[in-house]
């Protein structure tokens, strides 16, 4: 009877999330999710293609080629990529959110956690994942790599949130040095190319023109600070589980319920990340991640 109970019990600490992560659904969830973030990607490249660039080019030409049409030109083409970028960033948001309620889709089955449709909407329909897979799904298979399968879901589930979340932040860490090195460059241009201007003529052909410009940086700066504001509460609230689970052996699925619904609203509305960044960092992240994940779950294993 005792070697029945033993292995019982050894039997219900047992996950499945190896199996399930490479189900044909599961790979198509991951799939879809990566073509809508791309696409989200695409209205980000085209907005500041013809919102940012080219007003910054026109503001430059009109500088050095000054002329009362090519100023007359410069003004309304900055009038319309203002409306244009408003346009662009709603679209971005609804293919950003579609994104996101997939992958915490594949989130929660994986980990048994619930949807919360007051935060999340409706769960993603099924036509919206086969509109959005890929015919090529490279490194798809085992997105949650090296997972034991002699440890319980919920200690599982706590090294895989913990893992999405120090990931995107050093991602997102990345991202910011880029936009502040991107940003600065851009100022010290316009300021170059537009001074020894009348206050009227800076009004006209410069403050007007810089108004998408404004817009857009305005934005990517808030999403940036309000992406580190969570990724602090995120960090906050792990480790306070983390550390209650290897002192105590206790994991409270309320409060990975929490944190996963967190995950998805930073999803949801955090700075993408260029796909060419993401693929040049994901191999040093990964191994990072790989690292850390096997430390927790040693440790977690000496309590559960």
């Amino acid at each position: 009877m005792e070697m029945t109970s033993h292995n019982m019990d050894k039997e219900t600490k047992k996950n499945h999330v190896n199996e399930m992560q490479n189900e044909p659904f599961s790979i198509d969830m991951l799939s879809a999710q990566r073509h809508y973030y791309s696409q989200a990607k695409l209205i980000v490249y085209t907005s500041l293609f013809f919102c940012v660039i080219v007003v910054a080019v026109l503001s430059v030409l009109n500088r050095f080629y000054s002329s009362e049409i090519l100023g007359k030109t410069v003004l309304m083409y900055s009038l319309l990529a203002f409306i244009l970028s408003s346009m662009l960033t709603n679209y971005r948001n609804k293919l950003q959110n579609l994104a996101a309620r997939i992958q915490h889709l594949f989130d929660i089955k994986l980990f048994g956690l619930k949807w919360d449709t007051a935060l999340c909407g409706i769960e993603p329909r099924v036509e919206e994942v086969k509109r959005g897979k890929q015919k090529k799904q490279n490194k798809l298979d085992y997105w949650y790599k090296d997972i034991p399968d002699d440890l319980p879901l919920d200690a599982v589930t706590l090294v895989c949130l913990r893992m999405n979340v120090e990931y995107d932040k050093s991602m997102k860490q990345n991202l910011s040095l880029l936009l502040y090195i991107v940003v600065s460059l851009f100022a010290i241009i316009i300021v170059i190319a537009n001074n020894e201007r009348t206050i009227w003529d800076m009004v006209l052909y410069s403050i007007v023109p810089l108004l998408p410009v404004s817009k857009f940086l305005y934005d990517v700066k808030r999403r940036i600070d309000s992406d580190k504001e969570r990724l602090v509460r995120l960090d906050v609230s792990i480790d306070s589980l983390m550390k209650k689970a290897i002192q105590e052996g206790v994991i409270e699925k309320e409060e990975l319920q929490n944190i996963n619904n967190q995950i998805f609203e930073h999803r949801r509305t955090s700075p993408l990340v260029p796909d060419w960044l993401y693929d040049m960092l994901r191999d040093k992240e990964e191994e990072t991640a790989a690292y850390s994940a096997k430390y927790y779950f040693g440790e977690l294993r000496k309590k559960l």
